[in-house]
């Protein structure tokens, strides 16, 4: 069980959970009764709630935002098709751990997606301390960012921060 949310009413959990090598979007009652609803049918990771809970968003294993509409109010769970929300690639490789890669703005309108650097557009520098530890350069990295390491302390790091931010404009 991978990325668990809870529902805004409290009494279902979204997830991810692989079988067979495959991610799937699954829902369950909280607390658990040993019920279970798969939710997406052609792969599905990252499951965010709608602020209201009437909408059940999630990322395609094509990295594309989908949305089910969804009932939490009954005695069970039930779910609309999935449509496409999003045609947009949601950032770089799978981000099992760091995440969800996009937010669902608090009025359910709008829906912020995390884009990498170089597929966006937008040049992104990171600045970290020197002694930054490499899986988080490397992330940055693989997302199509500038990692300029630099200082001991985070006043140092923060200083060069606004050092290279100032230059930029």
């Amino acid at each position: 069980m991978r990325n668990a949310r809870r529902s805004p009413n409290g009494r279902f959990i979204a997830y991810t959970f692989v079988k067979d090598e495959r991610s799937e979007v699954y829902v369950e009652p909280f607390p658990p009764t040993g019920a279970k609803w798969q939710v997406s049918r052609d792969g599905g990771l990252h499951p965010l709630w709608s602020p209201e809970g009437r909408t059940l968003y999630y990322s395609s294993l094509a990295r594309k935002i989908m949305a089910v509409e969804v009932s939490t109010d009954g005695p069970t769970f039930t779910t609309g098709p999935a449509r496409l929300r999003v045609d947009t690639r949601i950032a770089g490789r799978e981000r099992i751990n760091q995440g969800t890669p996009y937010a669902v703005t608090p009025d359910g309108q709008r829906i912020l997606v995390s884009a990498e650097g170089d597929t966006a557009g937008v040049p992104i520098t990171v600045t970290m301390p020197a002694a930054a530890v490499r899986s988080k350069v490397d992330a940055c990295l693989g997302y199509g960012a500038r990692v300029v390491l630099h200082g001991t302390h985070v006043g140092e790091t923060f200083a060069e921060m606004e050092r290279i931010r100032e230059s930029s404009w």
